[in-house]
């Protein structure tokens, strides 16, 4: 995991050999190949649900741009100190995205993902997940993935 500070913007970076110890079912989604994002696109994902008057709503954006390898950029708020909501905000995302790559049937492994949550109303750590699973999903479903195959260990 890198971060890195850009214009007092801070943002965490995970690779995949920083997500594989968190997440082992991605190795074996690793062994059945890729693909490769082959032009810039964006995904998005919501998640609104009312319960006795009260909305809860998450939105997630996702900013995808070729890269030979997978690195997923979350923005992190505060590295001097922790956060208790800022930290679920953040595993929340991460999770989301890790597990719709993982679930997919065609994995996007070679792409530089930027994940940003850009509506939060109450939002628990699911609905965040959920959005962010929703909007890997739409990014999946753009046509500009070209097949890679599997990496031979």
């Amino acid at each position: 995991m890198v971060e890195a500070s850009t214009r007092m913007k801070l943002q965490r970076d995970w690779r995949l050999i920083d997500l594989l110890p968190l997440f082992p079912e991605l190795g074996e989604v690793q062994a059945r190949g890729s693909f490769a994002l082959r032009e810039p696109a964006e995904g998005q994902g919501a998640y609104v649900k009312d319960t006795g008057g009260r909305r809860q709503a998450a939105g997630v954006r996702l900013r995808g741009s070729p890269l030979s390898e997978l690195l997923i950029s979350l923005p992190h708020e505060d590295q001097t100190r922790e956060n208790t909501d800022t930290f679920r905000r953040e595993r929340a995302l991460l999770l989301g995205v890790v597990e719709a790559i993982a679930r997919s049937t065609n994995p996007a492994w070679r792409c530089h993902m930027q994940a940003a949550i850009e509506r939060d109303e109450n939002a628990s750590s699911m609905a965040i997940q959920v959005a962010a699973a929703m909007a890997v999903e739409d990014l999946c479903r753009k046509g500009l993935w070209t097949p890679q195959p599997p990496e031979v260990a």
